[in-house]
């Protein structure tokens, strides 16, 4: 007779057995040494013993050798083994010997505490005896959960750098779709350096120095990658802006905000659109302006602001689209107007110019959203009072060109935040007198083209180039038909100029054309009435994602433009380079 019973462990677990992939494959057993004792001699001969898993903290049983034990109880059927020096060795959870019947699963050690309990007797009959201590399983059992990894379980902070090789990764493995816009080019080295020789890059630069430096030689133009109108929402589609004209729009980098305008009768309603879900999202009416038309927005970089619009407004509000929730702008100290210029300056609005039915103005005000106020523009030096004017943000100033009062303007000037005055732009080189022209801020020049002379409808241009302060004439060829109330915008190469009319009527009839100019090469590349593609109209909104132009609303002579939401990608010349 045995007076006390030890099993201190020599090794939880010398290994797990993992040598096949996949888990089926595994064996799902422990392997495992232990020591009895009886008094003070080492136990010879065959013994029998009971074993159990259990949780260190409740004693819930998570797996024994039979299957039977519940709550840390003991099992029903024993396990022979043979004992030489007090020491013994079983696989816990291999099965087929008696008393052998579970496998370990590897769910068995989704629990922080799991323990090895021992049941033992030295003859094949008789009472069996409790073992303790209960024995903590270690780090090593808790590999066999590596056979059960949930997918994208492991992330790669995980992985060591340079764990993975080449050599583990199958050909053809790595697909288009896995790889980053852009993790190719940037890869290949500044001016793609590493394109062994002989190899060949596409670019969108004619003469492009980077490559010439890297030992490039330019091969030839490929033909332009012609425009592509792509219909993004059915005109119902779902909490989308009803047809409407003369509204606002700004792009917040990832939305279109369309917010106001008119079909006849003014709305204070609108909606955004996101297109990466191409979904749109009714905006909040709590707190927002009054229905307005002509109005102004810009973008803040968290807000759109509204300003101003027909009839006469001088009021405004700011929509924040994370909250969907307006605020009140302040009091502006400026009469009510639109036909206003409005431009962002990256940290201020600024408001210059319009018109309220009957009297046009020549002064103008900024609005800063960080202190809500607003400041008075000097006079002095202001230009002329004036409605639709073209107006632009350089970095530095607000450019003012153009518009109308009893006439059209040829003239302008620019403000200059540093030192808060005015000065005249150039005349010489100038554009002709005109209103409603289309224009843009390229980094460099302020681009103005077309508009209506009050007479006519031109379809010459020029450009200020701020570092010079000099005007230089547009190039005809191959310029759009005259036009006035176009949508106007710089895509980041080209000033895109789309839609708008030649009738000078209440009720115009519109254009679905448009054009594409490249002050870099200073020409123009037609956009031809598309099919598919947007209705002709005017008083439309159109702006840049990035990548796409978006076209929503208008006016036709049939009345509101209702027919959803357009993208369009514009052409692209690109030149084919051979590495020397």
């Amino acid at each position: 007779m045995h007076s006390s019973l030890r099993l201190p462990l020599a090794a939880l677990a010398a290994a797990l057995l993992l040598a096949q992939p996949a888990l089926a494959d595994i064996p799902q057993f422990i392997a495992y040494q232990g020591r009895v004792v009886q008094g003070t001699q080492n136990f010879e001969g065959t013994g029998y013993f009971k074993f159990a898993l259990v949780d260190g903290g409740t004693g819930a049983t998570y797996w024994s050798n039979d299957g039977t034990s519940a709550s840390g109880s003991e099992p029903a059927t024993a396990i022979s083994l043979p004992v030489k020096g007090g020491n013994y060795s079983i696989n816990l959870g291999q099965t087929g010997t008696a008393g052998a019947t579970q496998p370990v699963t590897p769910g068995v050690f989704n629990h922080p505490d799991v323990r090895l309990r021992k049941w033992f007797r030295p003859a094949a009959t008789g009472p069996f005896t409790r073992i303790d201590p209960d024995d903590k399983i270690g780090a090593v059992a808790y590999a066999i959960l590596a056979a059960s990894v949930p997918d994208g379980s492991i992330t790669a902070e995980k992985i060591a750098n340079g764990a993975v090789t080449a050599d583990k990764i199958a050909d053809g493995a790595v697909t288009a779709d896995k790889i980053a816009p852009g993790a190719a080019a940037a890869s290949l080295g500044s001016g793609f350096s590493l394109v062994p020789a002989g190899g060949m890059v596409l670019s969108e630069d004619s003469a492009s120095a980077n490559l010439v430096a890297a030992g490039y030689v330019k091969s030839r133009a490929l033909p332009a990658v012609g425009a592509v109108w792509m219909q993004r929402t059915a005109p119902a589609a779902a909490n989308s802006p009803s047809a409407r004209s003369a509204h606002a729009a700004v792009w917040t980098g990832s939305e279109m905000i369309i917010w106001g305008g008119t079909n006849g009768t003014s709305t204070a309603t609108g909606s955004r659109y996101n297109p990466a879900t191409n979904t749109w999202t009714t905006t909040s009416t709590t707190g927002a302006p009054a229905a307005r038309y002509y109005h102004s927005a810009v973008w803040t970089g968290t807000e759109m602001i509204i300003f101003g619009g027909a009839p006469a407004l001088s009021d405004g509000a700011r929509y924040n689209p994370a909250t969907n929730t307006w605020t009140a702008l302040p009091a502006s100290g400026l009469a009510g107007r639109h036909y206003h210029s409005a431009v962002w300056t990256g940290g201020e609005m600024i408001i210059f110019g319009g018109w309220n039915g009957s009297t046009y103005y020549g002064d103008g005000a900024r609005y800063k959203p960080a202190t809500n106020t607003w400041t008075t523009l000097p006079a002095a030096g202001a230009p002329a009072a004036r409605a639709s004017a073209s107006a632009a943000w350089t970095g530095t100033d607000l450019v003012v060109f153009g518009g109308n009062a009893a006439t059209a303007f040829g003239n302008g000037a620019r403000w200059t935040l540093t030192t808060n005055t005015w000065t005249a732009l150039p005349t010489a080189g100038a554009p002709s007198a005109r209103t409603f022209a289309a224009s843009a801020w390229s980094g460099t020049d302020f681009i103005v083209w077309g508009g209506f002379n009050l007479a006519t409808f031109p379809t010459d241009g020029a450009r200020w180039t701020a570092a010079t302060n000099t005007w230089t004439p547009l190039s005809t060829t191959a310029a759009p038909a005259g036009r006035w109330h176009a949508s106007s915008l710089w895509t980041g190469k080209a000033l895109l100029v789309f839609g708008g009319t030649t009738t000078a009527g209440n009720n115009p009839a519109g254009l679905n054309t448009g054009g594409l100019y490249f002050p870099a090469t200073d020409t123009w590349e037609p956009i031809p009435a598309p099919s598919p593609g947007p209705a002709p109209r005017t008083d439309l909104t159109a702006l840049s994602t990035g990548s796409d132009i978006l076209v929503f609303g208008g006016w036709n002579s049939t009345g509101p433009v209702n027919d959803g939401l357009w993208s369009f990608t514009t052409p692209r010349a690109l030149y084919l380079y051979r590495k020397l």
